[in-house]
């Protein structure tokens, strides 16, 4: 009998460490940097082959990077019995929080093999790391204010006083701490985790060192958002009151508070947000209904209102230029497949190569300057100085989130950058997933000439080509996957609105040329497919089936060369379009000296189309 029970209270003792673990979905761990190794060599491993690892591990749902201020000595101000000045032998250079999928997931063989090559990374970068749990119970996360921009961060750690137990301790910061934090209108953003009594000293501690262990140990950390470091000190200088600092006191044996450099999103919703280091499964497809207008008679069609002029092909050096602009001396700029941007003169037929980024260059922009704005799938937005070959990186980073499929961009006399992002939630080369979702998931951005990112508009359905109108007074701008032709009003009575130009177009709207003698042209990647309208109004599971064909087996546009211009309040000047040509998918076009020149993101095509239109306009 006697064995029995303890054979049932095995059992039981199992069972419940098995339902802890299946709470514990969170994990926090705080990083000491290596001495032999430069901070900033340190921190760029940090936020490259560490990131990309810990991001790609198949169990994880979202990792994020808090960069500590170096040399932090702790921002919280003094109370008496509790210790805020952060010992510098034992301060740490930055913390990661980790969301996991499941707790099944992280038994899988290929989420172990990974977990044990993000462990052995470590080591590489880090003297220190601590690895704390946390049940997804005992994670809180409160955003006042979505729209507000969060500009300054800090992360307090917190340890109790040894005679407090977890219960009052846990009820202390969420009731009293965290509600006076909350209470102050300058904090827009409070996200709290509680630590699991099970704490994991992976990297640097010694098993018996008992003393340098209570040095590192924590109950909960806490980050908080505001619009500014000056905000965050008026916030701490508010609630430092004495029967708040007594309460403390009382509660608390240690406050940390560190300055927070930078924060990095590398994980969201299972998917890294890191540019592709090698080919990747698709990500999953989460499919909304969406009511889709019948597409109108002529996405029937595959030719134009008007007969298609004289064309030739053009060889290039490179596969598949997603776009072409002309430069101020009436050269061709386009980039390939392979990262290398490339100029033709049409005159003397000579081409030269101008830079290769290192990714996949999509939308151009040569501006007023004469530097060239690069939307590249893969880098983000970046600038070319042709005067002297330099490459440098304008946008890199959207609140902490690498910014991938950059599509296109424009740029106004002060400076002030507009592009787009065509989804956050797709690569370039997974792009039809978010054709089959039909969710919103692109941005409109824009860049200050101070370097300051704004996101302008966001649930865009697939936004892509824009310029701006003559006296840049609004931005004309695609959202390919909704079918139209939108404006956005930078200045006037309208400033801050956008407004439909064209709507329920016949094909898939691309890039979009200059406005030039009061009309631009819009390329067409292909005519409507009536089988992709009809299914967001059908049962989402469908979509999801047919995500998992492989691509070749999917269809893909029918071939033509397309291209629709329009003046700038929308009305349709002229509609070419063949399919009797060796050129198809066409994705950017340029007017230049009464010729078209067309681009092409068809696979394999080392190529451009020039049309003489000299005779239609």
């Amino acid at each position: 009998m006697n064995v029995s029970k303890k054979i049932l209270n095995a059992v039981l003792k199992k069972g419940n460490q098995i339902q802890d673990q299946i709470r514990i979905l969170n994990k926090i761990s705080f990083f000491c940097f290596r001495d032999d190794l430069k901070y900033d060599e340190a921190r760029g491993k940090w936020i490259s082959e560490h990131a990309q690892l810990a991001s790609r591990n198949p169990c994880v749902q979202e990792y994020r990077q808090y960069h500590f201020e170096k040399d932090s000595f702790g921002l919280w101000p003094t109370i008496p019995g509790v210790e805020t000045s952060i010992p510098i032998n034992t301060s740490f250079n930055g913390m990661s929080e980790i969301k996991i999928k499941s707790f099944i997931s992280g038994l899988m063989p290929n989420a172990k093999i990974m977990s044990k090559r993000i462990e052995n990374n470590e080591s590489k970068i880090f003297c220190r790391s601590v690895l704390h749990f946390v049940s997804q119970n005992n994670s809180i996360l409160d955003i006042k204010n979505k729209s507000e921009n969060i500009g300054f961060r800090m992360a307090v750690l917190v340890a109790k006083r040894k005679n407090i137990n977890f219960c009052e301790f846990a009820y202390f910061i969420k009731n009293h701490f965290a509600f006076i934090l909350d209470s102050s209108p300058d904090v827009l953003e409070i996200n709290i985790n509680f630590f699991s009594k099970n704490k994991k000293y992976i990297v640097g501690i010694e098993k018996n060192d008992c003393k340098l262990k209570n040095a590192y140990e924590f109950d909960a950390s806490i980050i908080i958002g505001v619009k500014s470091k000056e905000n965050l000190l008026n916030v701490l200088n508010e609630i430092s009151t004495l029967e708040f600092n007594k309460e403390i006191s009382k509660n608390c044996n240690k406050i940390h508070a560190y300055s927070i450099t930078n924060t990095y999103l590398f994980c969201q919703e299972g998917r890294s947000t890191l540019p592709q280091v090698r080919p990747e499964k698709k990500t999953s497809l989460n499919p909304v209904v969406r009511k889709v207008d019948l597409a109108p008679e002529r996405s029937k069609r595959m030719f134009g209102s008007e007969i298609f002029p004289p064309s030739k092909v053009i060889s290039i050096s490179g596969a598949g230029p997603e776009d072409v602009v002309e430069d101020n001396q009436g050269r061709i700029i386009y980039g390939t497949v392979d990262g290398q941007i490339f100029r033709f003169d049409p005159q003397t037929s000579s081409e030269d190569l101008l830079c290769n980024t290192g990714g996949r260059p999509l939308g151009l922009e040569v501006t007023f300057d004469d530097n060239l704005l690069i939307c590249d799938a893969h880098k983000g937005l970046l600038q070319f100085n042709i005067q002297n070959n330099k490459l440098d990186k304008l946008v890199e980073y959207i609140e902490g989130v690498p910014l991938r499929f950059c599509s296109n961009a424009c740029m106004a006399r002060d400076g002030t950058i507009w592009f787009t992002q065509s989804t956050t939630r797709f690569d370039l080369e997974q792009y039809k997933g978010a054709f089959l979702e039909h969710r919103p998931s692109g941005r409109l951005l824009m860049r200050s000439p101070n370097g300051h990112i704004k996101v302008v508009l966001d649930n865009l359905y697939f936004p892509n080509g824009l310029i701006l109108n003559e006296n840049e007074s609004a931005l004309l701008f695609v959202e390919t996957a909704a079918y139209c032709l939108k404006r956005y009003w930078l200045k006037g009575k309208n400033k801050g609105l956008s407004e439909v130009l064209v709507d329920n177009m016949p094909g898939f709207p691309d890039n979009l040329s200059h406005l030039k003698n009061g009309r631009f042209w819009v390329a067409m990647a292909g005519n409507r497919n009536i089988f992709l309208d009809k299914l967001a109004e059908r049962p989402p599971f469908l979509r999801k089936l047919i995500w998992k064909i492989p691509d070749s087996l999917q269809p893909n546009p029918a071939a033509s060369v397309w291209a629709i211009c329009y003046d700038e309040n929308g009305k349709q000047i002229f509609d070419l379009q063949t399919n009797d040509l060796n050129f198809s998918q066409t994705t950017g076009v340029v007017e230049s000296s009464g010729k078209l020149y067309f681009a092409t993101v068809e696979v394999g095509r080392k190529a451009i189309l020039e049309v003489d239109i000299s005779k239609l306009v």
